[in-house]
């Protein structure tokens, strides 16, 4: 699994440290991969997926979006640190995974770099994120973030790098509109190939930033279609105090069909964020 970063919404515009404990209990959602022989698609690599699904694209503005949703970086104020660490509740402890990113707007231009090192497989996997928007105006904005892979295979110098593009409609406060495609540019990777697949989010905050809600999907633009739909809900019970869960529907080629859910808790002092979640 991997960490979960969640700013605050609405920080003041400087740097703000955030240190994320993760506590998993569900294996990441596979990522669509298929067989370019076969036309079938297979389940692919662990590829060190960071979701963040209580806090959906619509929402995201800060390093969650460099990780996630790129064109979230266009509403960000100012910069932020994030370092993540996650852990297990199945087998050893340990850290799993170790995450270290930062992400700004100066601007019309907001930037994100994430780098995500895990000690599965011979050697470990890393993945680095670099994420790209442009605020077109107060209301819109477009991204794009590619991402490198490396030690999936276990084979020295053997990468894997995908693309996607999204954007983020936010005429309001109380509502925003987000869509993005993942893997346009079809990568191939040990004889599979990521299909692209569309993604959508919709989030509502009515009246306050003390309650949001919305609903999130996606499906497969070609091939075999898989397609999962599901929805957030987040509370802030006091300020600095945020509570959340979702539930989402997935179902896929490879896979059999399930019921994913999870819940947070999150605490924010002095612009420093501690998080702990349950997948």
């Amino acid at each position: 699994m991997s960490a979960h970063i969640n700013p605050r919404r609405g920080s003041l515009p400087i740097v703000s440290t955030l240190l994320a404990l993760a506590l998993s209990l569900t294996v990441p959602t596979p990522s669509h991969a298929q067989d370019p022989d076969s036309g079938a698609a297979t389940q692919a690599p662990v590829l060190l997926e960071t979701p963040v699904p209580w806090r959906l694209s619509a929402d995201q503005e800060g390093l969650d979006a460099a990780l996630d949703h790129a064109a979230g970086l266009g509403f960000q104020d100012g910069a932020e640190l994030g370092l993540g660490l996650n852990e297990g509740l199945e087998g050893d402890w340990g850290t799993k995974s170790f995450l270290l990113g930062a992400s700004g707007r100066l601007g019309p231009l907001g930037l994100g770099v994430g780098w995500i090192n895990s000690g599965e497989g011979e050697g470990g996997q890393s993945r680095v994120d670099v994420a790209l928007a442009l605020r077109l105006s107060r209301e819109l904005a477009i991204g794009a973030r590619t991402q490198r892979y490396e030690g999936l295979s276990g084979v020295e110098d053997e990468t894997l790098e995908r693309m996607e593009v999204s954007t983020t409609w936010r005429p309001s406060r109380a509502f925003s509109l987000a869509l993005a495609v993942e893997d346009i540019d079809e990568a191939e990777f040990a004889g599979r190939r990521f299909e692209p697949f569309m993604t959508g989010s919709l989030s509502m905050r009515p009246g306050s930033e003390r309650i949001a809600f919305g609903v999130e999907g996606g499906g497969a633009l070609s091939g075999d279609a898989p397609w999962r739909l599901g929805g957030a809900l987040r509370f802030m019970l006091t300020p600095g105090l945020e509570v959340g869960g979702y539930g989402r529907y997935v179902t896929s080629s490879d896979s059999a069909e399930r019921v994913e859910w999870g819940a947070f808790l999150a605490m924010t002092q002095r612009r420093i964020t501690a998080e702990t979640s349950l997948n």
